[in-house]
This record gives C-alpha cells, structure tokens and sequence, in this order.
C-alpha cells in the first residue's frame, strides 16, 4: 500500500511533465508553426521536385507526383490545425486550479492517435506511388528513402 502511495505522485507529475513537454516539442527547430508553415510547404515542394527530377518522371507519373504533393500539403496543413486545438485544450486544462489528469490523458491520447494515422496515410500515398514506378525507379526511390529515412536519423547501415 505504501508503494502505491508513492507511485500516484510519481505518475500524476509524469504525466504533467508529458504534457507540458509535447506543446513544446519542436520550438526552435522550425517545426512549430501552429498554422501550418510555410517553409514546410517550400521544404516538402523541394523534395518533391529533386525527387521528380532523380525520378525522370513520365508525364503520368508527375501528375501522380503532383497529386500527392497536393494531398500530402493539405493533410499537414489539417495536423497542424488539429496540433494547435489539441494543444490549446491541453493548455486549458492544465492551467485550471484542478486539471481533471483523465481529460489530459485522452487528450494525449487522441494526439497520439491523429499522428499514427498520419502516418498511416502517408505510407499507403508513398507506396501507391511508388507502385507506378518502373524497375530503375523503384530503385532510386528506394535508394532515397533509405537515406533519409534510415541514415537521416541517426541509424548506421
């Protein structure tokens, strides 16, 4: 019984250094522009034209290409939106005399879970597209995403 005394605090101040911790998550590094940002857009444009242009691209294949780089910018303009309600919400409660920690947790939760289907949807975009791709293309994509996705982040080969 005692131990579980000790552990209530301990979980209670864990999940507030949480939640403090993920509104900020990202300030300084260009990645926290509650409306969407516009170097992003500029950013996620760039790679998408060095990418048509590694590619070599048919005129059906770039219009894919382009049709993704629409839908990609307008669901990262929606998660920005989302980011910033979910955070204000956040903010809300954890500035009343006695945040309700059950609110703060579905909250998370419910961030949690808008990112993981972000992502969802960005693989299943990725792979459609990279399923119109020939053999030499495939090939280069792979190539590319491998760098930015394994070596990008710390991971060695």
């Amino acid at each position: 019984m005692n131990k579980l005394l000790y552990a209530i605090p301990i979980l209670v101040l864990a999940l507030i250094a949480i939640a403090f911790a993920i509104p900020s998550f990202g300030e300084g590094r260009g990645h926290n522009n509650n409306s969407g940002s516009d170097q992003s857009d500029d950013f996620m444009t760039w790679k998408f034209d060095r990418l048509s242009k590694d590619l070599n691209l048919t005129p059906d294949q770039q219009s894919k290409l382009n049709d993704l780089k629409t839908q990609m910018t307008t669901s990262m303009k929606s998660g920005w939106q989302s980011k910033k309600d979910l955070h204000n919400q956040l903010k809300t409660e954890l500035s009343k005399d006695n945040p309700d920690m059950g609110k703060i947790g579905t909250l998370m939760d419910q961030q949690i879970d808008q990112r993981a289907q972000a992502q969802h949807q960005w693989v299943s975009q990725m792979t459609a597209f990279a399923n119109s791709l020939n053999a030499d293309q495939k090939k280069t994509f792979a190539s590319e995403f491998l760098d930015r996705h394994m070596h990008g982040h710390g991971q060695q080969q």
